[in-house]
């Protein structure tokens, strides 16, 4: 008994250094000061604080306040109200964090055709933060608030992150009190409503912040679902063959992304790659944006009415104007957009080419259309008109010839108006 005042070794060889009323009550075991702190079981330790508890084998408690040191070997370093209560297990500090597996976990090796098994239980660890459990053998939670990893070998992290699953990883923002867990054994489940982004020394990441996915050529990246009721699974994969001074970097000679989609049976039934030439092949594209194709023409107005047929400028080459008069064997298309209908594909070449307007070149758009000609009836062809930029009916077939726009596919009796037309011009 070093001094203090109440202070009780009950033991062999036990050791308390002083504090108030602290107890040392198992072989070997040590209080070394503060105040109603407890170490009651052989070799058991308390370093200071006040009612604390180490009451395993070896078992240890830093300091801090009413923290418990219940599995063999466990230790909890500090903080408030903690408890390290399966074997091994480890709680650094923070506040009412628990780390309990205890769980038994066996693994296989094989030496020359022989097995080696391993046993371990235990092991959990929670690092710091608040309310936070690891319950299962090998569990680990870095730190945050509120987080659960109950799945052996399993790893929760940030603000009310779930593992519930072995082998899962679970990490959670702090833009949501609601949990966050995983849905399946070994799984990668992350909540980050501010974006995902990698990157690298040599300059290969993803960044997925700002845009829905950018690919700079990984190393090797590749993961798996397991099957989806009715769905089959999906993969997604990256990956790179160039080295760079030794290191993965971009890829110069292999494809770069994959995603395909499986059905139960394994085979294939859709997918899409991009290599690193640029060029995209997918099984079937549905554009579910847009109806028609377009592209992007300068025009020697600022701004052109969304409907307005469009003819080759021959003044600037390169370059749109609207329509002026009927049967104009120039007319290149519909500018897009009027009506709400926006473009399905928009082509233009990065560099060249660029700005101006979407034209439909085929596909279906609203047209300004004119019916002074005569009422237009679905199925009716339509030309240029007299009107700027307006449609009208053919009723001369030997002037329209190369002056078609498409064929009307609905009704304007007269007057001026939109009219959805299918553009296929010739």
């Amino acid at each position: 008994m070093g001094g203090g005042a109440y202070n009780v070794a009950t033991n062999d060889q036990a050791f308390v250094g002083g504090g108030y009323q602290n107890t040392a009550s198992g072989y070997i075991a040590a209080v070394v000061g503060g105040a109603y702190n407890v170490a009651s079981a052989s070799e058991a330790f308390v370093g200071g604080g006040a009612y604390n508890v180490a009451t395993n084998t070896q078992a240890g408690v830093g300091s801090g306040y009413q923290n418990t040191a219940g599995g063999q070997q466990s230790f909890t370093g500090g903080g408030n109200q903690n408890s390290a209560l399966g074997d091994f297990s480890f709680v650094g500090g923070g506040i009412g964090n628990i780390a309990s597996g205890n769980d038994l976990v066996v693994d296989v090796e094989y030496f020359l055709g022989n097995p080696f098994f391993y046993y371990f239980s235990g092991s959990s660890t929670v690092a710091g933060g608040h309310a936070n459990t690891a319950s299962a053998t090998g569990a680990t939670i870095p730190g945050g608030a509120f987080n659960t990893a109950a799945g052996d070998c399993s790893l929760a992290s940030g603000f009310h992150a779930s593992a519930l699953h072995n082998g899962s990883f679970v990490w959670a923002d702090n833009s949501s009190s609601s949990t966050f867990a995983d849905t399946g054994l070994n799984q990668f489940s992350i909540r980050a409503t501010g974006g995902l982004r990698l990157t690298s020394p040599w300059g290969v990441g993803l960044d997925a912040s700002d845009n829905p996915l950018i690919t700079r050529g990984w190393d090797q990246f590749a993961s798996t679902a397991g099957n989806k009721a009715g769905h089959g699974r999906w993969g997604l994969f990256m990956e790179s063959t160039a080295l760079v001074n030794g290191i993965a970097g971009p890829d110069v000679g292999y494809r770069q992304f994959e995603v395909s989609g499986y059905n139960t049976d394994g085979t294939r039934h859709a997918y899409l790659t991009v290599g690193n030439n640029g060029i995209t092949t997918v099984r079937t594209l549905a554009i579910a944006g847009g109806s028609d194709l377009a592209e992007p023409f300068p025009m020697g107005e600022k701004e052109i009415e969304k409907g307005s047929v469009m003819v080759i400028d021959p003044e600037h080459p390169g370059e749109l104007k609207p329509s002026t008069s009927a049967y104009d064997t120039r007319v290149a298309g519909v500018v897009s957009g009027a009506n709400g209908i926006h473009p399905g594909i928009a082509l233009h070449q990065e560099g060249a080419l660029e700005g101006g307007q979407n034209v439909a070149l085929t596909g279906r758009v609203y047209v300004l259309a004119d019916a002074a000609n005569g009422p237009i009836e679905p199925g009716d062809l339509l030309t240029t008109s007299d009107t700027p930029g307006h449609a009208m009916k053919v009723t001369n077939h030997s002037r329209a010839q190369g002056a078609i726009l498409g064929k009307a596919m609905s009704r304007l009796s007269e007057g001026k108006g939109l009219l959805l037309t299918l553009v296929t011009l010739e």
